[in-house]
């Protein structure tokens, strides 16, 4: 029998965390692949 407190399902703060998670890793992907390119352009300009 399964027991009702026993539930699989995620808690509000089990969800929350799992978003913050996964928008701080795209956030964090993003900047990785974006500030090398943005700094060599800047390099670039500055003829050094």
């Amino acid at each position: 029998m399964k027991d009702k407190n026993n539930d699989s399902r995620l808690t509000k703060a089990e969800k929350s965390w799992i978003l913050y998670d996964v928008a701080n890793s795209a956030f964090i992907m993003i900047v990785t692949a974006t500030i090398p390119i943005f700094f060599a352009g800047l390099v670039e300009k500055a003829g050094m």
